[in-house]
Order: structure tokens, then sequence, then C-alpha cells
């Protein structure tokens, strides 16, 4: 199959983000920022939840990527946080292709990629490049 610039990405959505994997990845982290275990007292920013780690965020989106090109399909991605993500928060990964490449040894694709709370707030955007081997004709 051909990608195409303009090409959406299938979302990838998950969630409810739980306390619990914010806590064992705490752990894999060794990150002790009691952020992630504990109810913030951030009184100024208007809640009283844990946040979730910024890796996991990333993850979300390799997930998008992966479930999409396939495994090892990413080759780059860069990332931009633009706003924390909280424990019960549903979230969603998507993406568009902005360019494509056809080399003598691989197809890439480079796509727009973004992370949305479920009511539409921005979390996290970015560029991926993608070998586009794995993708197969989901229209």
């Amino acid at each position: 199959m051909s990608v195409m610039i303009g090409d959406p990405i299938p979302t990838w959505s998950h969630g409810p983000v739980t306390p619990e994997r914010m806590a064992l990845m705490a752990a894999i982290l060794r990150d002790p920022n009691p952020i992630h275990f504990e109810p913030s007292d951030n009184v100024e920013a208007g809640h009283h939840l844990r946040i979730n780690q910024g890796p996991l965020n990333v993850g979300y989106v390799a997930n998008m990527l992966t479930a999409w090109a396939g495994p090892d399909s990413i080759k780059r991605l860069k990332v931009r946080f633009v706003a924390n993500v909280f424990e019960g928060d549903h979230i969603e990964a998507s993406g568009v292709v902005t360019a494509v490449a056809e080399g003598s040894e691989e197809a890439t694709a480079e796509c727009d990629v973004r992370l949305v709370r479920s009511n539409g707030d921005l979390l996290l955007t970015g560029t991926a490049v993608v070998r586009t081997l794995g993708i197969t004709d989901n229209r």
C-alpha cells in the first residue's frame, strides 16, 4: 500500500490513566517524585490528582505509530509536552502524514503526531518518521 501526504493515522485511545500504572512506572524509572504517588497539593492548578510520567505519554504516541506501521517502524520521534496527563484521564493519540520518501532501501513517512485528553485539551505534539513497509490499507 502506498502512503500519501494527508493520510490520517488511526487514532489510538487509552483510559482511564490509573495511579497503579503511574506507581509501577515510577518504580521502573526509579522516579521518587511524589506527584506520581500522591494527589498533588497544587491548588493553583485547580486539581488534586496524580500526574502521569512523560515517558508514558510518549509511549501512547509510540503505541499509535506501531499499531499503524508495525513493530520496529519508528525511526525518529520528537515531542513537546504541552500539558500534564492526570489520573483518570482518557487520552487519544492521533497523527497525519506530512511527507513521504521512497528510498532505495526503505520507504518512510514523516508525520505530525499529537496526544489529547478526551475533552480536546492538547497534551503533547511532535513529529515522527516511520518505515511504511508494515502499513496495510485500512481505508
